[in-house]
């Protein structure tokens, strides 16, 4: 609204200061996220009973607890897309937490 005032100083200084504002919250979320220990696992499972369990048994293992979990169920593959937010402990071996999960052989993709 100011640039169409005719107010060009004001407004490129405004948005010069909403520039460098969003940058450094955008770097402090990253920080205050990094050291929670918060991160997004997506699995493609089979669509087999008791899978939920044996995800949650694995993480369990690797020190993982599981905060908030979306189950979409894909008709087309005949699968479940498993989405959840996870809270993890500092150290955390991503490849064997990955290999652990797909080691059941009802586990097709893993992202992390």
């Amino acid at each position: 609204m100011a640039a169409g005032a005719g107010f060009y100083a004001g407004s490129l200084f405004a948005t010069i200061i909403i520039i460098i504002t969003l940058s450094l919250l955008n770097k402090w979320e990253k920080v205050f996220l990094a050291s929670k220990g918060t991160k997004s696992i997506n699995l493609v499972t089979k669509d087999a009973p008791d899978i939920i369990g044996k995800v949650e048994k694995v993480l369990n293992k690797h020190g993982i607890a599981i905060t908030t979990i979306q189950i979409y169920r894909n008709v087309i593959r005949d699968s479940l897309d498993i989405i959840a937010a996870v809270t993890t402990t500092p150290g955390l071996n991503i490849s064997s937490l990955s290999n652990d999960l797909t080691s059941h052989g009802e586990v097709s993709d893993v992202e992390i």
